[in-house]
């Protein structure tokens, strides 16, 4: 009886076995006593062919609700791309370079635009996230980049949502119409003077920048005294002949006299980040920071 029991259920694993009733397959196989997992060993860092640059771009421009070409491209040195087998995602992360002649792409690359992560599944379409303040303590995240990807980037892991290190530089923006007028109310503000006691601002003296690295907008500019006003042709003179100007995200511009800030010795009542100096081609010795030959 015990070998006619044997047979019968060496026969029933037969037909379970052609039936599609086996066990599925282990995660992992041996051979010759070594045992190699299924699991990924972390995300995988790909190169960003034109095609996926081609890709972020249209994305971006459409989170944004701009067409392409309000675009002329990605900042070089900004583009990630990677694929992470932990959530079986496409990463990406690239900051938008707007055109000159499109206001609404050079007001949305500012503050929390001015950068954008994207995710997307194989065979899907890229998603994309503003991601401008993701590096900043105390951000909401839209999204938040995993650690896997973070490390194969060389991001930090400690930043709210990700985003590519400070040490990428301050960016520097362009200065619209709208910028200018800013900077020439709060110099006037900052000399107690009306702007109609301005001309405007002197023609390739005006910077502009955000620098991650304090979550600030900074800029430079020297102001034009008219020629009908005393008081901004004096106040225009020594340490009041250059402005330097600060603004944090959604905030309003706050005026800073620079005149001197070049020469070793001045007292500076703020000093420019040596990121935005770069960026700005400013020398990063002299005491306060101020364009160069000021």
């Amino acid at each position: 009886m015990k070998r006619i029991a044997v047979v019968v259920m060496l026969a029933a694993g037969a037909v379970l076995a052609s039936c599609g009733g086996s066990s599925p397959p282990a995660t992992t196989t041996t051979t010759s006593s070594t045992t190699t997992s299924t699991t990924s060993a972390g995300a995988q860092d790909l190169t960003a062919t034109s095609g996926i640059k081609t890709a972020l771009l249209a994305a971006g421009a459409a989170s944004h609700q701009l067409p392409v070409t309000d675009y002329t491209g990605l900042t070089t040195g900004l583009t990630y791309y990677a694929y992470d087998p932990g959530d079986a995602t496409y990463w990406a992360g690239a900051q938008l370079v707007p055109s000159s002649s499109s206001q609404p792409a050079q007001v949305g690359a500012q503050d929390d635009g001015a950068y954008d992560l994207f995710s997307m599944t194989a065979g899907g379409t890229w998603t994309a996230y503003n991601d401008g303040f993701g590096t900043v303590a105390g951000s909401t995240c839209s999204i938040v980049v995993p650690a896997a990807v973070r490390t194969v980037w060389g991001w930090s892991l400690t930043a709210p949502c990700g985003g590519p290190p400070s040490s990428a530089g301050a960016q520097d923006l362009t200065v619209t119409a709208a910028i200018k007028s800013a900077l020439l109310a709060a110099g006037a503000a900052s000399h107690q003077l009306p702007v109609s006691d301005y001309t405007g601002l002197t023609k390739g003296l005006t910077f502009y920048a955000y620098d991650p690295g304090d979550a600030l907008y900074w800029a430079g500019a020297q102001l034009v005294p008219s020629s009908s006003s005393q008081p901004a042709q004096i106040g225009a003179q020594d340490d009041g002949s250059y402005d330097l100007f600060t603004m944090t995200a959604g905030g309003s511009w706050t005026a800073y006299d620079d005149g001197l800030g070049t020469i070793p010795g001045s007292s500076c009542s703020i000093v420019v980040p040596a990121a935005v100096r770069t960026a700005w081609g400013w020398s990063l010795t002299t005491p306060c920071g101020g364009p160069p030959g000021s």
